[in-house]
């Protein structure tokens, strides 16, 4: 075997330990949890999702398993798209709910609870 040979052997080695090491040390999973919060916050914007690794697979991991959590827990979809090679995504169709009514149903109806609570004799 060449030195050459040998050191290259040596390095796929060593990279395999590294990658080892970080598996499972939950990093994309916080990836994909600031993505989702990203999202909420800037909903019709295109963010450019990148994982640890930044290979096209483990950023395609990352969209993925972004768009299942999203589908699994908000019931929402996403687009996605890719500028230079790189994966971005934004929540499709959202809308931010309007709570108006509600706010003001609660409000009307401590209003009344007030009125009613200072007219007893409790």
């Amino acid at each position: 075997m060449k030195v050459e040979e040998v050191k290259e052997e040596i390095f796929k080695h060593n990279k395999a330990i590294l990658e080892w090491s970080f598996r499972a040390s939950g990093r994309s999973t916080r990836i994909v949890d600031e993505s989702i919060q990203h999202l909420f916050k800037t909903p019709n914007e295109w963010i450019t999702v990148i994982d640890h690794y930044n290979s096209k697979m483990s950023n395609m991991m990352i969209v993925k398993n972004t768009e299942r959590r999203l589908k699994i827990e908000h019931n929402l979809e996403i687009d996605v798209r890719t500028v230079n090679g790189k994966f971005q995504i934004k929540l499709k169709d959202y809308h931010k709910p309007d709570f108006t009514e509600q706010i003001n149903f609660h409000k009307a109806a401590i209003a009344e609870l007030n009125f009613k609570l200072k007219d007893s004799k409790i």
